[in-house]
């Protein structure tokens, strides 16, 4: 048997009526437009809640008169009504947002609180949802609930506490993601969830509650499948779940050549990366990981605080980001850049510049009858290659030079390379270096004034090249800047600054040795003398390399 009035959680419910279906009978106090306890609301004393809240657009929302429920016939617009509020004021009450029929006489339940522990569930976590639920027939015409996605799925029935009305349900992280596989950023992702309760006959009420499923609290890693994945460097879900580098189709089509040896598609910073091999040549040409990855096809669009590239420079280790180049003058002998995807097009290699000769200066009429009283510039920019045959030393107080050769050793095969000293270039003898500059004549001295130097290989330094002694000056012309050889010669004099003399024609000179010439001894007769042909103050000169050239 039912008790006259039944209590819970602080709301008084509506009393029975002499004939026991509940709803038909209003509380005393009910139509007097005050509330009072027990009412859900009375006349158009409705509390906070407006046509707006109950899901219309404009209106008056007031209440049935069994002050048990809302009755919105005087909302309009909107998708209303919103579940647990009624559409209109009947006869007998409707359900609170059911779809099931009910007898007359019958109301529908009440869901009063839906919570759960936790507004933010972590990978690993339980997840407990608690409801408070009435009836105005009675706590005991309930028949329970449960709860379910918003999409369809349930995870399971409502359990009943000790407490009347107070239902709750515990699920474990695995439980969730049986029913709805969880995939999501760092951030985490909303779960929607409804709670539904009915009555013995079939009246429901349902209400929704959100949790935000995630990995942690750190908001590093993301969920694929339920599982914690950090997004941000792995290779099968880079970036988003189900992403995997190796898939990529610009990465496919990169051909084996163009890969960094045993490399695989890896994942940087959330987006898939492909390593490719490092041509030292365009490296020291000034080329970053953005041209070199576009070459390929590929994009590189790290932010400069993302390290790409490693390169080896002269034995040392370079990380390198999207836009930054290897120090100036540096011999790269190795290395890789990260790419990103691109077009996956082979874009053709820049053309190789069409080169200028060493022959083609040094024979030039601008050379060979040259007149220039001072340092005169002759021909407009161009690009040669030589082989190292004498590192860098110093010229004067700014200016330091290379000589370089064609390699074959004949006439006009030499050619003094000068640059600014505070240019880091330090090629080494046999090294060949690829030159851009202009042709200069300093007092008919042909020099060759760089803007830029590459080393683009290696080459053999050749042999010293043989002349007679006490030639032309058309002949020595010739051998300018070419390594040389003198037989039998004899030192005659010394110059004011300490140049010696020979029997052979030409000077034995510091222009290469600096402070560390020595100058032979008057009457000192060497089986050869060798060096680079030099021509200054109207002299040629052989200038020794080192000390066994003289």
């Amino acid at each position: 048997m039912k008790s006259p009035c039944i209590s819970l959680v602080l709301l008084v419910v509506a009393c029975d009526g002499p004939g026991g279906g509940g709803g038909s009978t209003a509380l005393p106090t009910c139509n007097n437009g005050v509330l009072d306890p027990g009412e859900i609301c009375d006349g158009t004393s409705v509390g906070a809640n407006t046509c707006q809240t109950a899901g219309f657009e404009r209106g008056l929302l007031v209440c049935n008169r069994y002050c048990t429920n809302f009755d919105t016939t005087g909302c309009s617009g909107g998708n209303g009504p919103l579940p647990d509020v009624i559409g209109g004021d009947t006869s007998s009450p409707d359900t609170a947002g059911g779809d099931t029929a009910v007898t007359p006489g019958n109301q529908a339940p009440q869901i009063l609180s839906l919570t759960a522990n936790t507004a933010t569930l972590s990978a690993g976590s339980n997840l407990v949802v608690t409801a408070v639920v009435t009836d105005a027939n009675g706590i005991d015409d309930l028949i329970g609930g449960q709860l379910e996605t918003t999409t369809g799925g349930s995870f399971g029935a409502f359990s009943t506490s000790a407490a009347e009305g107070s239902y709750s349900i515990t699920l474990t992280w695995d439980a969730i993601q049986t029913v709805r596989e969880i995939d999501a950023p760092p951030s985490g992702v909303a779960l929607d969830m409804k709670a539904v309760f009915y009555d013995v006959a079939g009246a429901r009420a349902e209400r929704t509650l959100r949790v935000t499923l995630r990995c942690d609290a750190s908001g590093t890693r993301g969920l694929c499948g339920g599982e914690c994945t950090a997004l941000s460097e792995d290779a099968e879900n880079c970036g988003v779940c189900g992403n995997a580098c190796g898939d990529e189709p610009s990465f496919v089509s990169l051909p084996a050549a163009a890969r960094y040896p045993d490399s695989a598609a890896t994942c940087v910073e959330s987006t898939c990366a492909e390593y490719i091999r490092v041509d030292p040549t365009r490296m020291e040409a000034g080329a970053t990981c953005k041209t070199l990855c576009t070459a390929v096809g590929l994009s590189c669009p790290w932010p400069a605080s993302v390290d790409v590239g490693n390169v080896t420079v002269d034995d040392r280790q370079y990380l390198l980001g999207c836009n930054e180049t290897t120090p100036a003058g540096g011999d790269v002998q190795a290395g890789y850049c990260g790419c990103a995807p691109g077009t996956g097009v082979i874009i053709p290699p820049d053309p190789e510049p069409e080169l200028a000769t060493i022959v083609g200066i040094q024979s030039s009429s601008a050379s060979v009858d040259c007149t220039a009283s001072g340092d005169q510039l002759i021909g407009a920019e161009v690009t040669i290659e030589g082989v190292v045959t004498v590192p860098r030393f110093k010229l004067n107080t700014t200016l330091s030079g290379i000589f370089v050769s064609d390699g074959t050793q004949n006439a006009y095969s030499g050619l003094l390379v000068r640059f600014p000293t505070a240019q880091a270039y330090n090629f080494t003898k046999g090294q060949k270096v690829r030159v851009t500059g202009k042709h200069y004549e300093y007092y008919c001295m042909t020099q060759f004034a760089a803007t830029a130097i590459t080393a683009v290989g290696d080459g053999a330094v050749p042999a010293v090249r043989t002349i007679g002694k006490n030639l032309l000056a058309a002949d020595y012309e010739k051998w300018e800047s070419v390594a040389v050889k003198v037989d039998n010669v004899t030192v005659t004099d010394l110059t004011q600054y300490n140049e010696a003399e020979t029997n052979a024609g030409v000077l034995i000179d510091d222009f290469i040795l600096d402070t560390s010439f020595l100058p032979p001894s008057i009457t000192t007769n060497y089986a050869y003398i060798r060096g680079i042909l030099v021509y200054g103050f109207e002299r040629y000169r052989v200038a020794p390399r080192d000390d066994s050239d003289y």
